[in-house]
């Protein structure tokens, strides 16, 4: 019976736990004039947007169009000066423009809520176009938060403006998903009970 119950418990724990990468872009800029909150203006103030991702996610190019999406939903909020951390209505995708299509260095960052907003750049921010990955902190050349169809969220935000600098950032470590290691160590242990069980009896 020892003979069963090594095979048995081995393979509860050499199987190895999925693991998500999760990257999160920064948007960086000063809210408009017709940007509110409450009902209230907040124009003029400094705000972080971030977008919450998977380096995991998978590409699709859009034909010969030089957009390569990654589809979501995806999760965001923002934080602005003197009202803090505010929760964003789901984004519906982001998506790299690589001139040339998909394999080309990317030169612009865009994401739907659920209309376009964009953050251009000078030059190239990346050579991977198939891949979400970090990009350090770079000054943008043109683009912003759609004035005609702003980002939105509960209690009435609604946030245009300037996108001065973006970058993507990843977590240093990979953290199992759902918990799969705790989940992997019990289950060993039940069957691990189960097993002294049946040799007693």
């Amino acid at each position: 019976m020892k003979r069963i119950i090594l095979p048995i418990l081995a393979s509860f724990l050499i199987v190895s736990p999925v693991h998500a990468t999760p990257l999160t872009w920064h948007f960086f800029g000063t809210t408009s004039t017709s940007s509110q909150f409450n009902g209230m203006s907040i124009g003029g103030l400094a705000y972080e947007l971030r977008i919450f991702l998977d380096t995991d996610l998978v590409a699709f190019s859009l034909g010969t169009f030089p957009d390569i999406e990654f589809s979501g939903p995806h999760q965001g909020e923002i934080s602005i000066t003197a009202l803090g951390t505010l929760p964003l209505n789901p984004i519906s995708r982001v998506l790299y423009h690589a001139p040339g299509g998909i394999g080309n260095p990317v030169t612009e960052v865009q994401f739907y809520a659920p209309f376009f907003n964009s953050a251009h750049f000078a030059s190239s921010i990346s050579n991977d176009s198939e891949h979400l990955s970090p990009i350090p902190l770079t000054a943008t050349s043109s683009g912003g938060l759609n004035t005609a169809f702003p980002v939105m969220g509960p209690n009435g935000l609604s946030v245009a403006g300037s996108v001065t600098a973006f970058s993507a950032t990843d977590s240093a470590t990979a953290v199992p998903e759902g918990g799969s290691t705790a989940l992997l160590l019990t289950s060993a242990l039940v069957a691990m009970s189960f097993l002294r069980r049946r040799i007693r009896a």
